[in-house]
């Protein structure tokens, strides 16, 4: 089964992620004779009953055709990163897809994009479990480096960048002490803000956290370790201690985005135990339940959490 990144368009850009035309449920035969499929010649136009329209991005030139490709980040100009079999790219109307040239060639994924068109992400750098953060902007690009810093040597410590907002300011994770291995329960790694070169810890309530998304306020959210398992957090203000988003009574919970307004989406597992997506702002959670037609997310290789 090919699986592709796509892009959802109806009056503007709604989503982006992983999926496969079968496993989505929605048709595959749309005619690609549209005024929107027009601008997308050649590639598979996928149209749902609601009218969104998801375009198949395709893979890298010179790729297997088969190989997966996976979407992370869209920003206005539908510019879309994401990764092509081993590889970064950077996705566009006008030049389709670009290989993002992120130092020697091994893994590497652009996870998030702003509207000036700076990229992160993270890529392989010659040391095993670890992976580097990386900005890329007009072709240049630069490591994030490490909270662990001068305590750590090379292969000790590794980052990555998830988000970045239209600052410039890049949130993600990063260990603070020298990395063990994937399975030791000691594992030391913060979430962190990356800002002109200088990467500052956000800390955490119970040994380990990650950032997941940053507005153009500063406010940035991701979830922290807790009692029973991740929690939903946010932090502001400049604190560099997480604040819980109240779920910590339903287990575990993750924040994965916010917004201008501070409107904060994640998953949260309920007092049945079912997994649902929520949406938070101002103290107030809203359940939005469990559907198929919710876009799976599409989880960074070096998160501790999967799905």
């Amino acid at each position: 089964m090919i699986r592709h990144a796509l892009a959802a368009l109806s009056l503007m850009v709604l989503s982006v992620g992983l999926t496969s035309c079968a496993e989505s449920g929605l048709p595959t035969d749309t005619s690609e004779t549209s005024a929107r499929a027009a601008a997308f010649p050649g590639q598979l136009t996928v149209t749902s009953t609601t009218g969104v329209r998801m375009i198949d991005l395709g893979v890298l030139e010179g790729e297997d055709p088969f190989a997966l490709s996976t979407g992370y980040g869209i920003n206005q100009a539908t510019q879309v990163v994401g990764v092509s079999g081993n590889f970064a790219f950077l996705w566009s109307r006008n030049q389709g897809f670009q290989q993002l040239d992120i130092g020697p060639q091994g893994f590497a994924e652009a996870l998030d994009i702003n509207e000036r068109g700076q990229v992160t992400g993270d890529r392989d750098f010659d040391c095993p479990d670890l992976a580097m953060g990386f900005i890329w902007h007009r072709g240049m690009w630069e490591d994030l480096g490490t909270l662990c810093g001068p305590a750590c040597s090379t292969c000790e410590a590794g980052s990555t960048g998830r988000a970045v907002n239209n600052k410039g300011q890049i949130v993600g994770w990063s260990e603070t002490a020298p990395f063990v291995s994937p399975d030791a329960s000691d594992w030391n790694q913060h979430g962190f803000l990356w800002e002109d070169g200088e990467m500052t810890d956000l800390g955490s309530l119970d040994g380990w956290s990650e950032a997941w998304g940053i507005n153009e306020r500063g406010q940035v959210v991701g979830y922290t370790a807790g009692p029973g398992g991740p929690q939903a957090c946010m932090w502001e203000n400049g604190a560099i201690q997480p604040q819980l988003l109240g779920f910590d009574s339903f287990g575990w919970s993750i924040a994965v985005a916010i917004n201008n307004v501070g409107t904060v989406v994640g998953w949260s597992n309920t007092e049945e135990g079912a997994q649902h997506a929520f949406r938070w702002r101002d103290g107030s959670m809203e359940d939005l339940g469990r559907s198929r037609t919710v876009i799976r997310i599409a989880w960074p290789r070096r998160s501790t959490i999967g799905v």
